[in-house]
């Protein structure tokens, strides 16, 4: 009697291939993870304190009350200010300029540092 070679399909416990290329797991987590530790270690507070030293203290001083005089017009007390406004005013007060106040050449991340120091320190 011969015996029958009987051919079955292969079974895999895996679903599909495992990924290659360059979205493979291995290759995105490279490139990912140190992108998250970065923004983990992002300091909003200390960055914004950081621009508002090299952008605004000069006219509106190191406490905010400063009022230096800019083309006759006293620069805001920020410690007054600051609460009347929401983050979406002081960003466009900050990128556009608002009375004597030129446009500052802020964006993005740094606009909400900047917003976020002047909240934490001239209220909220």
């Amino acid at each position: 009697m011969e015996s029958e070679i009987v051919h079955a399909a292969s079974i895999s416990t895996r679903s599909s291939p495992p990924a290659r290329g360059p979205l493979s797991r291995g290759t995105l987590a490279f490139w990912l993870l140190p992108t998250l530790l970065s923004g983990c270690a992002h300091d909003a507070v200390a960055e914004g304190e950081a621009i508002y030293e090299r952008t605004c203290e000069n006219c509106h001083g190191a406490d905010g009350t400063a009022g230096i005089q800019v083309d006759g017009v006293a620069a805001a007390d920020l410690t007054v200010v600051i609460p009347q406004f929401s983050d979406e005013d002081l960003a466009t007060m900050i990128t556009e300029g608002i009375g004597a106040m030129p446009a500052q050449d802020l964006q993005g991340r740094e606009v909400d540092d900047v917003i976020a120091y002047l909240r934490a320190t001239f209220g909220e």
